[in-house]
């Protein structure tokens, strides 16, 4: 039974859920084949299943993500929803699967998980004592690929919704948007500091960094924050991430 995970990741926490769900997969008898949104893959109908996974975005799905999902046709296909955020996830899920479905999926389970805080603007000490005290993540994703699997060879895919939450998050939600950020979001690299290493350009989830001979920012930008993290010199910077702590992975894939 093949299993397609097409997941969306900034700077590696999604990746890091993808494969590890993948691993459980592949202990019950499974071929489970990650596949990343940034390669633009198309969805594959020979799928006995498939999996969408992504972080939430200012309690958003992030817009690649959104806009490739709008753009396949699912085929009534079994699908389930793995979302990993830092803090709350809002309606994130339960938007995102009325999406699905309108384009053929059948959505017979969602997941979340709380994850680590990448999203430099906020990365305070406050926070990071705050997120050290607690143990992350929330589930063990091996065990998750597991019961996922079960439930697709076990024929348990019935669909299912999440259900709307009420909340304030919603209100700003909405600026979460490929204009508003295209907009605001001037990314500048630190000549000085940069060693023209092409991290920045090899991560960047929309392609939009290119080299001539120090990096070049385009558009559109997903807001992720990954260069800004992921840069081993810490060479990039914007007006919203000056001054703050930078996020460097620590788990192992």
């Amino acid at each position: 039974m093949k299993i397609g995970l097409y997941y969306f990741t900034g700077t590696g926490n999604t990746r890091f859920f993808t494969y590890k769900i993948a691993q459980g997969m592949h202990s019950i008898g499974l071929e489970a084949q990650p596949l990343e949104i940034k390669d633009h893959p198309s969805f594959d109908p020979s799928l006995e299943a498939f999996g969408v996974l992504f972080p939430s975005y200012s309690w958003r799905v992030p817009w690649p993500m959104e806009r490739w999902a709008r753009k396949q046709n699912f085929q009534d296909k079994p699908c389930f929803v793995f979302c990993n955020f830092a803090g709350d996830a809002g309606n994130t899920l339960p938007r995102f699967h009325n999406i699905l479905q309108n384009k053929g999926a059948r959505v017979f389970m969602t997941s979340e998980a709380l994850s680590w805080e990448s999203w430099t603007t906020v990365r305070v000490q406050a926070y990071l004592d705050l997120e050290n005290k607690q143990t992350l993540p929330s589930i063990d994703p091996v065990d998750l690929g597991e019961k996922i699997g079960l439930a697709i060879k076990n024929g348990k895919t019935t669909p299912t919704k999440p259900k709307f939450k009420i909340t304030g998050w919603d209100l700003l939600s909405w600026l979460y948007k490929p204009s508003l950020i295209n907009s605001i979001q001037f990314l500048r690299v630190q000549k000085d500091k940069c060693n023209k290493c092409g991290t920045c350009a090899k991560i960047c989830p929309t392609n939009s960094i290119t080299y001539g001979p120090h990096p070049i920012f385009h558009r559109p930008c997903a807001q992720c924050y990954g260069c800004v993290n992921l840069c081993p010199q810490d060479a990039i910077d914007s007006m919203f991430t000056k001054g703050k702590f930078r996020y460097k992975p620590s788990f192992s894939e």
